[in-house]
């Protein structure tokens, strides 16, 4: 007989010849009782069940606090009692299990995300998560090709939870259009931004609505074993402060502080750290659009007259992410601020600005000197309105004329205001 290679029971664990292994089920392991056998299985299960139920609950422990007070149900969903309360509209679709497409709108930390998430767990279709912010039309295609072979196959249909949807552009969002027609899938997309102008109306048509509000400044008492941790005592006032500075946002974000880091290094001409806070910003799931109006104010508040091609560049970037949204645009918004560090700069328009506005504020407005006013009228010429103005097209060289009242005609703002 040719050698054969020595292998492991699956019963005992005993090393036996490969080509003994049938005698030896046979004949050994059946004398042997099945408690002495499983025993030491059931022990090494029992423990590994052990490390696993520790190993959750460490894991859940560090997780964000956002994360771990996540409600679970309806029933621990904190606000939106019109909605999720015991008469509410969409309480009564989630627990009949009748979803349809649908938009939910709020600000941030409303609970859009907990809600989808609590279909996800009710529900008996196919549940897919999604984020506009990380995703293309590319990843939903895929998606919608799985949910329709679930479909044929299973006979189940699938519900595509869309994170931030408004950061795709109508165009982008038009890829829904045909799958929603034929119920392939259903689509649940969450927005702060109001869906009458950020969402294709086509798209819109076959959706519902539901409007989140803010959360009001009632305090709710947390379990300490719902945080993992021991608790802090807070104060009622605090407490009552925390949720009023909150505005109505349970999990506020640090955005201001990323946004005026960003700023705070395209001005010192760091372009190293403005790049990674664009990438903090962007991570976060902020509105490329925001970091684009923001680049546009930088470009004239900082580089101003030193380089005259940062604000179109700015406008231009604006309307680039427009056009083609997130992730694709990551890249435009990575060249702009790029450029924003990079350019020589100039405060000298913005401080001379700040100048008439302090003056504004401090002073009486004179009126506007008669030279100066237009004279459409006969009346206004008899009034003396245009009276004495030089048109400068007529004239070599500078005009000497006064365009300030006549108290602030020796005043330069692009110096000292004096």
């Amino acid at each position: 007989m040719s050698s054969s290679s020595i292998v492991a029971c699956p019963i005992c664990n005993k090393s036996v010849p490969e080509w003994y292994m049938n005698d030896h089920l046979d004949r050994e392991v059946a004398s042997v009782k099945t408690t002495t056998l499983w025993l030491p299985a059931l022990i090494q299960t029992a423990r590994v069940d052990s490390l696993a139920v520790t190993a959750v609950a460490e894991a859940s422990r560090s997780l964000p606090l956002a994360e771990r007070l996540r409600p679970m149900s309806l029933d621990t969903f904190v606000g939106q009692q019109d909605l999720v309360g015991p008469t509410g509209m969409l309480r009564r679709i989630i627990e009949n299990d009748q979803v349809t497409s649908m938009i939910f709108w709020g600000n941030p930390g409303l609970g859009k995300t907990t809600l989808a998430r609590i279909i996800a767990r009710r529900t008996k279709a196919v549940f897919k998560e999604m984020s506009a912010v990380t995703q293309n039309t590319s990843d939903v295609k895929k998606v919608i090709e799985e949910a329709g072979n679930i479909n044929r196959l299973a006979r189940k249909r699938t519900i595509l939870f869309l994170d931030e949807i408004h950061r795709f552009n109508k165009a982008q969002q038009d890829v829904f259009l045909p799958y929603l027609e034929r119920g392939q899938i259903t689509l649940i997309g969450a927005t702060t931004e109001n869906p009458s102008f950020k969402l294709n109306s086509a798209l819109l048509s076959r959706c519902r609505v539901f409007r989140l509000g803010n959360l009001t400044g009632r305090r709710h008492r947390l379990k300490q074993e719902d945080l993992g941790e021991t608790q802090a005592g807070l104060d009622n006032e605090v407490a009552k402060y925390v949720a009023s500075v909150s505005d109505g946002d349970a999990r506020p974000k640090s955005t201001f502080d990323l946004i005026s880091a960003l700023h705070k290094s395209v001005r010192g001409s760091d372009a190293n750290a403005a790049l990674y806070w664009l990438g903090r910003i962007l991570a976060g799931g902020d509105d490329p659009l925001y970091v684009t109006r923001r680049m546009i104010r930088m470009a004239s508040e900082d580089i101003g007259l030193a380089d005259n091609n940062a604000l179109p560049l700015a406008v231009s970037a604006f309307h680039a992410c427009q056009a083609i949204g997130m992730p694709e645009c990551d890249t435009i918004l990575a060249h702009c601020i790029t450029y924003l560090a990079r350019a020589p700069k100039s405060v000298e328009t913005y401080k001379a600005y700040k100048r008439v506005k302090a003056t504004l504020q401090d002073e009486n407005p004179w009126p506007v000197p008669l030279h100066l006013r237009n004279a459409p009228t006969t009346m206004m010429k008899n009034m003396g309105y245009s009276l004495g103005y030089k048109y400068n097209p007529d004239y070599e060289g500078p005009v000497d004329q006064i365009y300030l009242p006549d108290s602030m005609k020796d005043r330069n703002f692009f110096t000292d205001g004096s």
